[in-house]
């Protein structure tokens, strides 16, 4: 009798684990203060990704102040207990462990900056050399010395199979905190999730099939690193480098008909998409030369100059009716400043979720994410595919056209700067798939 319930007690463990059903895992992480404010909200959350085919697990003990460290163990915990864990969201105040190539630390343009890979690679090695709370390298060989560099540097090249370098599943954010100045935390969580159900359940069905692509200062559709929404969608507006920009933006973000795929792209501080430099006056292009220069380019990126700049309390206002947000903007994902401009994109209005930068030409912009979702792939995945790639092609170039110049542009340092905020097990509308 006693093996028999060990038996059924094994089976019935197995069965619960997601490497054992063969059902991808997603693992919530929700900040211990909001699992009882919440419990109603994520618990429909949770049911509706068990109907899509998800096995959920939720981990809720963790306060805001824990530790990077700290979360990576957790996630390498639960890494090696799932064979099969597409992703993880997290839910709350969580920091982010930051990075930087050495001669780029202190400057106050090419700053310090968020890099949620940290977490989505959890056999990869990162390095502080210096010890100064700032990763700057990261390998797929343990170690600081002249031999594991080069060890390092052979099996980043060489097709062995041996970079432990790259996302094992894919990380998505949903952070209100410091969206304070904007709504209350609370309601904003609520109304989030109660989104994602009627989208789940199809109760914003009608919503139009199309995108829009702003780029204030590049020209993104043409691009070998931007965007490319014709992959996915018949309809899709393209206004680059034009004088008015910033009231094209508007009206793309006040249109009642609505769009699933909205591509903004534009100089950005965390809260301020700057127009002004087109538009207007205030920027000196000769600033990107010095030290100095760049201290006043990031104090100019912060203010918002009128008419001509949209920052995120005007977002918040227009509520625009957009579900996914490609934003090519620098700063925009620094969702540890008070009013970024991606949780104004992702909490008010439509939004569900939101690629961005967490430093200058951040984001991600290479053609296999359009690959991916235009394959059917959900957000995250298609996120975590282009990741892969773009850590998996150092030094291949792709020509960035700004509006008067072309750029090189070297992806494989994208993933270090870039965040996903939302949902990522939700897909996009598709039309391509029935075309």
């Amino acid at each position: 009798m006693a093996a028999s319930l060990l038996v059924a007690g094994l089976i019935m463990t197995l069965g619960a684990c997601s490497w054992f059903s063969g059902a991808p895992g997603v693992h919530l992480i929700v900040e211990a203060r909001l699992s009882e404010p919440l419990a109603e909200s994520l618990k429909q959350f949770q049911d509706d990704l068990g109907a899509a085919g998800f096995v959920v697990s939720v981990d809720s003990s963790l306060e805001a102040s824990a530790t990077p460290a700290t979360i990576r163990a957790k996630l390498q915990e639960r890494w090696a207990e799932s064979g099969d864990l597409d992703g993880v969201i997290f839910i709350g105040e969580f920091a982010a462990p930051l990075y930087n190539v050495p001669g780029n630390q202190g400057d106050y343009y090419w700053h310090d900056h968020l890099a949620d890979l940290y977490y989505m690679d959890v056999d990869g090695y990162w390095i502080d050399a210096d010890g100064n709370g700032v990763f700057d390298d990261h390998r797929p060989v343990r170690g600081t010395g002249a031999v594991s560099k080069a060890l390092s540097w052979l099996v980043e090249r060489v097709p062995l199979g041996l970079d432990s370098r790259g996302p094992e599943f894919w990380v998505s954010r949903l952070r209100a905190g410091t969206l304070a100045q904007l709504g209350d935390e609370l309601t904003l969580y609520r109304d989030y999730f109660a989104r994602n159900h009627a989208y789940r359940t199809g109760d914003n069905a009608a919503l139009s099939k199309r995108a829009f692509v702003l780029g204030g200062g590049s020209y993104f559709t043409s691009s070998g690193w931007g965007a490319r929404p014709a992959r996915l969608y018949s309809d899709v507006a393209v206004t680059e480098c034009t004088p008015d920009a910033s009231d094209t933006l508007r009206k793309y973000l006040a249109d009642p008909k609505g769009w699933s795929l909205g591509v903004v792209g534009s100089f950005s501080g965390p809260q301020v998409h700057k127009f002004d430099n087109l538009e207007g006056k205030g920027f000196n292009q000769r600033w990107f030369s010095t030290a100095e220069g760049r201290r006043l380019i990031a104090e100019w990126s912060l203010l918002e100059h009128k008419p001509h700049d949209v920052a995120s309390p005007e977002i918040a206002r227009l509520k625009p009716n957009v579900l996914f947000y490609q934003i090519l903007s620098s700063e925009t994902g620094r969702h540890d400043v008070p009013g970024y401009l991606g949780g104004a994109y992702l909490f008010f209005g439509s939004g569900l979720a939101a690629i961005a930068g967490t430093q200058h030409s951040g984001a991600m912009g290479v053609p296999v994410l359009y690959d991916r979702l235009e394959a059917g792939d959900s957000i995250g995945d298609a996120w975590r595919h282009a990741m892969q790639w773009s850590l998996d092609h150092p030094g291949l170039t792709l020509t960035l056209k700004w509006c008067k110049e072309e750029e090189p542009w070297d992806p494989s340092v994208d993933p270090y700067k870039a965040v996903l905020l939302g949902d990522g097990t939700l897909h996009l509308p598709g039309e391509s798939a029935s075309r």
